[in-house]
């Protein structure tokens, strides 16, 4: 009887947490973007590098332009980056406030991964 107390109440305090959840679906959407490689070696440079120029992170992802201006376009239409124009050049901010956090956690739970594999016996 505990058990089945314990599971029901377990499934009532999931159900409440996924209620203030955002909608998932639209949750899902917006962290799609970072399922691509490319973008998200994007975004890791222009955290690391705010203000970098476009041709610059084409160069550091090792990309030609369009193909880095094709994936700077969907993240600015995702809201993840911002452009700011200066004269000629466009530099590249991020933009959603919670990127830089997520990328921070994605990025130190994979070094924590590499290190644990290098002193694995």
């Amino acid at each position: 009887m505990v058990a089945g107390g314990r599971r029901m109440s377990d499934i009532a305090a999931a159900r409440a947490l996924l209620e203030e959840l955002p909608d998932a679906e639209s949750l899902a959407a917006r962290l799609s973007i970072l399922s691509d490689p490319r973008r998200l070696r994007i975004l890791f440079c222009i955290d690391a590098h705010p203000g970098i120029r476009s041709t610059d992170i084409a160069a550091a992802i090792r990309a030609n332009g369009s193909t880095t201006s094709h994936a700077l376009a969907v993240l600015r239409e995702s809201g993840w980056v911002r452009a700011e124009r200066r004269g000629r050049e466009v530099r590249y901010h991020l933009q959603d406030p919670l990127a830089h956090e997520i990328l921070h956690r994605v990025g130190a739970r994979s070094d924590r991964s590499a290190a644990s594999r290098d002193t694995a016996p």
